[in-house]
């Protein structure tokens, strides 16, 4: 390694890290601000700061072995090991828990704290042996006679011991088990067919460049040959593409909205004043069927496209199928521990996101049918479900918006609280007649 290349590796480290830093202050402020999935902003939150960290570390070692020492990088080694390589094999440590992490995530439905408890605490317990083999490796790799500078035909090489070559290559064959279990229960997770590809191209990626690693300090040590470079470029491909994916995946519906929103106030102005007063709240009494009624004031509406998120067993779910002269779209939603594919009642973020995305691809108004909010509170808290409502209602625009409501359910400060989200509200009496309370 000549000066040169030296203060090349450093100029890019650094720009690439500015990068990833930006977007990670980013990716923060869409956790504060939107409701979309969190644990998967999270999870791109770290990778985010992951690679921002490995890179800043390697573009201040850089720095300050050639701007303030005046050595290369192989002149300052700790213990004669390359200080880039320990980084690399923790960036690699790491990226191969994420992957248990989001195979524990899809597992359990978005549940984040049963997910760590599979990863951390036995409760999975492949999946808790799997991180620990990943750790035990880590520390073989860096205690051992591993990531040792050597002189070998006028070249200075990152050189490994057999014995670590067989610790990592253990850690890479054994972290295809999270990507089994990843695959396998993903669709139950995710209903929405972009995020899944976008994870699921994300899964293969964090793998590949993991493997990528390996295959280049194998082919260095054992043939002696630098390729180093080849790795560089294909990881930083790697981690630009994977950012790109889940970031641009979870923020491109909410910009598709907006725009699709814009341009329907203005193809659709003169039904404007109609469709932003159609936030209505239909309460009911359960003592009896209230399907019919709901069924009239949704063909009353005259939206072209209707988008129905709901328990399957509802009758407004079951139902929908009737509807013969609309596009309908069907969003089950299920109780924890049901494995049929929908998604769970207790992850409003995802049924946020959902939403969302599937009114991202209507450039009509669309008709939203919440079935019913009932379920939602008893599932989670008022709290969270006054947040899910004034979110979507925040991205609503020139669409529509429908939600039931058991009228019974709530005492009158909770009931009081929701109502005051809605421009209408109408009742489902005893004898099935409707009531207006607020028009």
């Amino acid at each position: 390694m000549v000066f040169e290349e030296a203060y090349l590796i450093h100029v890019i480290s650094t720009w690439v890290s500015a990068g990833f830093f930006v977007l990670t202050i980013l990716i923060w402020g869409n956790i504060k601000l939107h409701m979309e999935p969190k644990e998967l902003w999270k999870v791109l939150f770290a990778l985010s700061l992951l690679y921002t960290l490995g890179y800043g570390s390697v573009a201040l070692y850089y720095a300050f072995s050639l701007a303030f020492l005046h050595k290369l990088p192989y002149e300052m080694s700790i213990y004669g090991k390359s200080f880039p390589a320990i980084i690399a094999l923790s960036v690699s440590a790491s990226l191969l828990i994420v992957l248990a992490y989001l195979a524990s995530l899809a597992k359990n439905r978005g549940d984040e704290k049963k997910a760590l408890r599979d990863v951390l605490l036995g409760r999975d317990k492949i999946l808790t042996f799997y991180t620990a083999t990943v750790l035990l490796m880590f520390l073989v790799a860096i205690l051992g006679r591993s990531a040792y500078y050597a002189s070998v035909n006028g070249q200075v090489l990152v050189m490994y011991s057999y014995e670590v070559l067989l610790a990592m290559w253990a850690a890479i064959v054994a972290a295809l088990s999270p990507v089994i279990i990843f695959f396998r229960n993903i669709k139950y997770y995710i209903g929405i067919p972009e995020l899944r590809r976008a994870l699921e191209a994300v899964i293969i990626l964090v793998y590949l460049q993991v493997f990528l690693g390996g295959i280049t300090s194998t082919i260095t040590t054992i043939f002696e040959i630098q390729i180093y470079w080849v790795m560089n470029i294909a990881w930083l491909i790697i981690s630009a593409s994977v950012i790109f994916l889940l970031y641009s995946t979870l923020i491109l519906p909410y910009a598709k909205i907006r725009a699709s929103s814009i341009v329907a106030s203005k193809k659709y102005s003169s039904t404007s004043r109609r469709i932003e007063e159609r936030t209505l709240l239909i309460e009911y009494c359960p003592k009896i069927s209230y399907g019919r009624k709901v069924f009239e004031l949704i063909f009353s509406s005259k939206f072209e496209n209707i988008i129905i998120a709901g328990l399957p067993s509802k009758y407004m779910f079951r139902s929908a199928d009737l509807i013969r002269d609309r596009n309908v779209v069907k969003i089950p939603i299920t109780v924890s521990g049901v494995s049929a594919e929908g998604i769970s009642i207790t992850n409003l973020s995802l049924l946020f996101h959902t939403i969302a995305s599937f009114l991202s691809k209507y450039n009509a108004p669309t008709l939203i049918v919440l079935d019913d909010l009932t379920d939602l509170i008893i599932a989670n808290d008022i709290r969270t479900v006054y947040i899910l409502l004034s979110q979507l209602l925040e991205i609503l625009g020139n669409n529509g918006f429908f939600s039931l409501l058991n009228a019974d359910a709530l005492d009158a400060k909770d009931k009081a609280l929701i109502e005051g989200l809605f421009d209408k509200i109408v009742y489902i009496n005893e004898k099935g007649e409707l009531e207006k309370i607020k028009d």
